[in-house]
């Protein structure tokens, strides 16, 4: 029997109570998957208008995003690299279910650091419905380096990109002093409203495997490539 068939048959089954609904019926998760890698960890740059440092207990995590490949998926994906954040949640913060109990720290969208160092900035794109697009854009996070025993990157300066999928104006209204703080599907609690674009997103870090880095002063001592 072919496995259209099955499907069919599967299905018919299923219509009287007798069997549950197949995968290929039901459809597989579709995911949609941002590649990129670590660039290094820096303290400061300089501009025209004068420099730019962090904190002494802070500094600037620089990735490249290489690529978004949205042709599993059915439907368009909004790409917003402001979105993406590391997650320095320790972890009682990561047992709370409130987001703003834990530490996650976004992209920030400076002109200055793409300017400064002569690159790309990754930028909010949409990726149609079946296509891989190529964004080889640098995005900047600051972090803590000098984080307490217990969290996920203590001792080290690697670091793991998560893409956030509700939007800002959702994490603003369903938040403290918003209209409502919680909606409930399937029986769970889930904070915010619809998600955006793919409900399954996939991180991939194309140099996982290094896992030391150490901290530059000067940012434009990096290489992005």
């Amino acid at each position: 029997m072919r496995p259209s068939t099955i499907c069919i048959l599967s299905v018919s089954l299923l219509i009287s109570g007798s069997i549950a609904l197949p995968e290929c019926a039901r459809g597989a998760a579709r995911s949609t998957a941002i590649s990129y890698h670590q660039v290094g960890i820096c303290k400061g740059y300089d501009t025209a208008a004068g420099p730019v440092t962090t904190r002494s207990d802070e500094a600037f995590a620089i990735f490249k995003i290489e690529a978004v490949d949205n042709t599993k998926p059915r439907g368009s994906f909004d790409f917003d690299p402001t979105h993406l954040y590391v997650d320095q949640s320790t972890p009682e913060q990561n047992a709370k279910t409130a987001v703003w109990d834990k530490n996650r720290r976004f992209v920030y969208s400076d002109p200055r650091f793409a300017q400064t160092m002569g690159v790309s900035s990754a930028v909010e794109t949409t990726i149609p419905e079946g296509t891989k697009l190529e964004i080889n854009g640098i995005a900047v996070v600051p972090l803590a380096i000098n984080i307490p025993s217990g969290a996920p990157e203590a001792n080290q300066y690697s670091f793991d990109l998560v893409y956030d999928t509700w939007s800002t104006d959702e994490h603003e209204a369903n938040g403290p002093g918003g209209s409502f703080f919680w909606i409930f599907a399937l029986g769970e609690s889930l904070f915010g409203g619809p998600k955006l674009g793919s409900k399954t997103i996939d991180l991939v870090k194309t140099n996982s495997t290094e896992t030391t880095w150490s901290v530059t002063d000067n940012c434009k001592a990096l290489s992005f490539k």
